[in-house]
This record gives C-alpha cells, structure tokens and sequence, in this order.
C-alpha cells in the first residue's frame, strides 16, 4: 500500500510479489470514501425482492485525509 501526495493524492495497493502489478487505486484528489444513514424496506413476493431506500444524512467523501 502507497499513498502518492502529487495531483491531490492518491492510495495505490499493488501485488506483493509484483509490485508493478497495481491491483487496487483511487482517483488522483478524489474522495473514495464516504458516510450516510438512511433506512430501507424491503418485501419479498415469489422469490422476488423488492427495495425501498431511503436516505435520512450523508457526510461526503474528502479529496485526502489531511
């Protein structure tokens, strides 16, 4: 796991054995985390699933942790 702190930031994790081998990145001083709460239902008939979500706050996601 790397953090790179050039165009904003960016959290980069590659292969052990590889370490070219990016396997997982976020977008240069994009947040990619964030918060809510909310509540849903959902109802089942004949197998199907249905879904009702509802979101009561968020907190949005910050470009980096400073």
């Amino acid at each position: 796991m790397r953090w790179d702190p050039t165009r904003g930031g960016a959290l980069r994790i590659t292969h052990r054995d590889a370490p070219e081998r990016v396997l997982w990145q976020t977008l240069p001083g994009q947040g990619f985390v964030a918060a809510a709460q909310g509540s849903e239902t959902v109802e089942e008939a004949r197998g199907m699933f249905f879904f009702a979500i509802g979101c009561a706050t968020s907190a949005p996601s910050s470009a980096s942790a400073r």
